[in-house]
């Protein structure tokens, strides 16, 4: 008995099927893997009290596909002790394989800015800046996911880049 046409047919619709979801799995884990790099800190305000920052900070997306991302909520901490709190509202476009970059304003202490300089004079360059919390990434339209931010980088990479 010959096998019909029709059943090569299926057989090439399962395959390129299967294939497009393998695809899109790969490029879904992806999205939620980022590297990211802390390119500087630059002072916009000082009062008595306070210090307004903003922080340069480059997000590389390793997939294939266009993000959004919205709700960037970062700790900022500088050899262990809280600088301040990093926050963004904005909607940030990523393209396939491109690196953005992203700047965030936030508040400090004049204290906490005093420690950390103490700290990076002591400490020598290889002193961490660390990054944690998360940001909204969308997924399909108007449907958000969080996906966590933990990053570690050395002072030597934020000076010397």
């Amino acid at each position: 008995m010959a096998l019909k046409p029709n059943f090569f047919n299926a057989v090439g619709v399962a395959v390129l099927l299967y294939k497009a979801w393998a695809y899109f799995k790969n490029q879904g884990r992806l999205l939620s893997k980022w590297n990211y790099d802390v390119k500087g800190m630059r002072i916009l305000n000082v009062t008595g009290s306070f210090m307004d920052l903003e922080l340069s900070l480059d997000v590389i997306n390793k997939s294939n596909i266009n993000a959004i991302v919205t709700d960037i909520d970062l700790d900022v901490f500088v050899d262990g002790k809280l600088l301040g709190r990093a926050q963004s509202t904005d909607l940030f476009f990523f393209q396939p394989y491109g690196t953005t970059n992203i700047k965030i304003r936030f508040r400090t202490s004049s204290g906490s800015i005093y420690t950390a300089a103490k700290a990076a004079l002591t400490g020598g360059v290889n002193m961490p800046i660390r990054l944690t919390g998360g940001m909204q990434l969308e997924t399909l339209k108007g449907v958000y996911i969080p996906v966590p931010i933990n990053f570690t980088q050395p002072l030597s990479y934020f000076i010397f880049d």
